[in-house]
């Protein structure tokens, strides 16, 4: 497996894997604006031509926001998810962040432990930030120590 920055060819096999992931799953012009824009970097996780997951964030000063990470489901549990959080991690700090932000379903212990394996710290709640079906999101922090 590696882990590629995202280009546009990966657009169509990752609106599938949204689809299958997430409840309100990005579109297919949102994926390309954010492949596309200087302030967002996404990353892929693939062989080849099969895609096993994905991830992205977006750049606001000297903090970064993750947006998605989703890994096919048969690949969970693989390292796939935690390739791809590193790979974020590592550009966020090369490109002077020193905070990474994001928010999770906090029914999903999953995705949170991921988070926290990878030195994530839960920071607080956001109440009903998800919609379909509607849930509190937990807020984590990564700090980047220079």
């Amino acid at each position: 497996m590696q882990i590629v920055r995202m280009t546009e060819k990966w657009i169509p096999s990752v609106l599938l894997l949204e689809q299958a992931c997430f409840s309100e799953p990005w579109s297919e012009a949102g994926l390309k604006e954010a492949v596309e824009s200087p302030l967002y970097r996404y990353f892929v996780a693939c062989e080849e031509d099969e895609l096993f997951g994905y991830g992205g964030m977006f750049l606001a000063g000297d903090e970064a926001n993750v947006t998605n990470i989703a890994v096919a489901p048969q690949l969970r549990k693989k390292g796939v998810g935690t390739g791809i959080v590193r790979a974020l991690l590592a550009e966020a700090e090369a490109d002077g962040a020193e905070r990474v932000f994001l928010e999770v379903r906090v029914g999903n212990e999953p995705a949170r432990h991921l988070y926290e394996r990878c030195g994530f710290r839960e920071v607080g709640i956001r109440k009903d930030f998800y919609r379909g079906p509607k849930e509190d999101g937990a807020v984590y922090m990564f700090e980047i120590k220079r």
